[in-house]
């Protein structure tokens, strides 16, 4: 099949290029379509012709605004299906004028087929609730942290009840916006929340079962950085001596963040097989680190092991990350002090800076950059409470 294409479009009377009757300038169609006025045919004098394997099509109508009107819509047919869009049957060629008139001739055609991938029939319906459902699955399958994913059931929990019957494909930036702004808590809080709703929708946009992620262009909500809080030293003997009657095994969690400055995630999950007694170190294996990089620390305070060793002797650890949160609460509750975000590893961060003034050793221990060492912990405490601070033992 050959489709002969003209060199230049052009606008004829009697085989010669002519202006509209009104003077002026007539609409050009696209390379391989010609309007033509026959002025022998009074009846139908303005036509349209393109080429198909060689040979001559030729349409006329009574109107200029007809003629026009039929050529834009077969140019439009070509740039969306190509040369194809001259073998239109009459009843495709109906079709597709009418299809036209409904959308108008200004609409690009890409954007209704976007439109129709997101809102088509053919779509399989998908709700917020089920998508939900889909997302954790996979995150479980992944090997996310017990920790880890049960706080992304309970920020998407709260997304569910606002919108779990909503089709994913239907959500919009300005929704999802609303529900952040809408939870009534802390800006942390409605910033992870904000980050939950990002990651759903991120994976689903990923897995092709939407087309456009609600969440591109939403503002992060503004968090003020405040000083890191960190605790006394008598508050931090407090917590430990107020607490000698609690089972060891909490007391070896809770030294893992006051003494080598572990995150939550990390010390309500390792294990005595993680810790290397002969060479006084710990590994953090991939999936117990935040990084998601396997470590291995070394040169930790000796106050941590002995708290280690006396939960060690008791027997073994036991706990699930939710025992140990809700005991950690507990623990801090019995001694009376307050309980502040992050408040154990920011101070062994704080004293451990103080008492040795090595910013590198406190990055390493922490896995964490000198900058943002330096950043927050350095000067914040005296050498004397730094060195007090690690003789907090059994």
């Amino acid at each position: 099949m050959c489709v002969h294409m003209s060199a230049k479009p052009e606008t004829k009377r009697n085989g010669k290029p002519q202006t509209a009757r009104n003077g002026s300038k007539r609409w050009e169609p696209p390379r391989g379509i010609r309007l033509i006025d026959f002025a022998q045919r009074p009846g139908r004098p303005y036509g349209v012709q393109w080429r198909i394997d060689g040979r001559a099509k030729t349409k006329t109508f009574a109107t200029a605004e007809q003629q026009i009107e039929f050529a834009k819509d077969l140019a439009g047919g070509v740039k969306a299906s190509g040369t194809a869009a001259f073998h239109l049957d009459p009843d495709e060629a109906r079709t597709w004028r009418a299809f036209r008139a409904d959308i108008g001739p200004d609409v690009d055609l890409e954007a209704v087929k976007a439109c129709w991938r997101r809102y088509g029939a053919q779509r399989q319906a998908l709700t917020v609730r089920d998508a939900v459902a889909q997302f954790l699955a996979a995150k479980d399958a992944s090997g996310l942290e017990r920790a880890a994913a049960s706080h992304y059931a309970v920020a998407l929990a709260r997304l569910t009840a606002k919108m779990g019957n909503t089709d994913v494909a239907a959500v919009d930036r300005e929704e999802v916006a609303a529900w952040v702004s809408g939870l009534g808590m802390s800006a942390w809080s409605a910033r992870t929340h904000s980050k939950r709703a990002r990651e759903l929708f991120g994976w689903l946009k990923r897995s092709r079962l939407i087309t456009d992620n609600p969440c591109d262009g939403l503002e992060p909500t503004r968090v003020i950085q405040k000083e890191a809080e960190i605790l006394s030293v008598d508050q931090g003997r407090a917590l430990f001596t107020e607490n000698l009657h609690q089972p060891p095994e909490l007391l070896g969690r809770l030294a893992l963040e006051a003494f080598a400055g572990l995150r939550f995630g990390s010390a309500a999950t390792i294990q005595p097989a993680d810790i290397a007694w002969d060479q006084r170190g710990i590994a953090l294996p991939a999936d117990r680190i935040k990084t998601r990089k396997r470590v291995f620390i070394t040169r930790l305070p000796d106050n941590l092991w002995a708290w280690l060793g006396r939960s060690f002797i008791a027997g073994p650890w036991k706990m699930t990350p939710r025992q140990y949160l809700e005991a950690k609460g507990e623990a801090f509750a019995v001694a009376k002090i307050p309980h502040p975000r992050n408040c154990l590893r920011h101070s062994a961060a704080t004293y451990l800076v103080a008492r040795d003034g090595e910013v590198g050793k406190a990055a390493t221990m922490l896995c964490n950059s000198e900058k943002m060492i330096r950043q927050h912990y350095l000067g914040r405490a005296s050498e004397a409470d730094g060195a007090a601070w690690f003789r907090i033992s059994p």
